[in-house]
């Protein structure tokens, strides 16, 4: 996604990593992949759990408790998820993917009256990922 952040930003999206490991770490590793976008540490994975990523079938002492899911969400300003496309450990989403999501996102908002408010409807995510 580095290499397209600049598609993403010209697109009005702000690309955000949300990750359980430490600030340290990840410090390290956005300086390391040289990442420009901000890389969001969640220890406790409590905003990943908002989010409904959580891969809970991981159980307690596995090393992939408390894990997320690799997804690409689209958020608004509010905290409500638009939309979020699922990806797997071996085969991420690109940027042409995100921003076509996007473009899918905003057509639908303009669709329907009071486009800012009602466009979180019918989402492919469920009510349980909208943060609190």
């Amino acid at each position: 996604m580095q290499k397209g952040n600049k598609q993403i930003k010209q697109a009005g999206l702000q690309l955000i990593a949300i990750s359980y490991d430490k600030e340290d770490i990840l410090k390290d590793f956005g300086a390391k992949q040289k990442i420009k976008f901000p890389l969001l540490s969640d220890p406790k994975s409590k905003v990943i759990e908002q989010f409904g990523l959580i891969n809970k079938a991981a159980k307690e002492g596995s090393p992939k408790y408390r894990i997320s899911h690799p997804k690409s969400v689209i958020v608004d300003q509010s905290g409500t998820v638009l939309s979020a496309l699922s990806a797997t450990v071996t085969k991420r989403n690109d940027v042409k993917q995100l921003l076509a999501e996007w473009g899918r996102v905003k057509e639908k908002a303009s669709k329907k009256p009071f486009a800012d408010s009602s466009a979180a409807e019918d989402n492919p995510v469920d009510d349980e990922s909208k943060p609190e």
